[in-house]
């Protein structure tokens, strides 16, 4: 999960950066590997990790975030991680539900494109069932 490539088209890297700190060091990467990129991020964090902070260093490097509630009951509502993106000049789409919100990110996201899901390990736990589940569903005889 640190870092983590799941799909190559799109290019989708999954992250549990679930803290400033954790997310310094993913801005480093961002900045290393993907600068001047249009870049699309998919987060969802806990309450007590610094979401205003948070916010304010990924602002710069991603066009569009969508914002989803990780699975735990310390989850951080997701208006209240949309106001601090929005105060950071991002408009956030919120969609609480993870599934929905990747699939989402899925039909938004075309193949010469990357998103970034990044937050909670409970985030990043559903994420990976779900690619699981559809690579399961995809390597299947009919």
């Amino acid at each position: 999960g640190r870092l983590q490539k799941i799909s190559e088209k799109p290019e989708i890297i999954l992250d549990v950066s679930h803290n400033v700190a954790g997310v310094k060091q993913t801005v480093r990467f961002i900045r290393e590997h993907f600068y001047g990129k249009e870049l699309k991020l998919l987060i969802g964090l806990l309450q007590d990790k610094g979401h205003g902070k948070i916010a304010r260093l990924l602002a710069p490097f991603f066009s569009e975030v969508i914002i989803t509630e990780p699975q735990n009951e310390r989850f951080l509502a997701v208006g209240e991680l949309a106001t601090s993106f929005r105060e950071n000049g991002i408009n956030a789409k919120c969609i609480k539900e993870i599934d929905a919100a990747f699939e989402f990110c899925m039909k938004q996201t075309s193949a010469d494109e990357t998103l970034f899901i990044i937050g909670s390990h409970f985030l990043a736990g559903v994420i990976l069932e779900i690619t699981e589940k559809k690579l399961d569903m995809q390597n299947c005889p009919a």
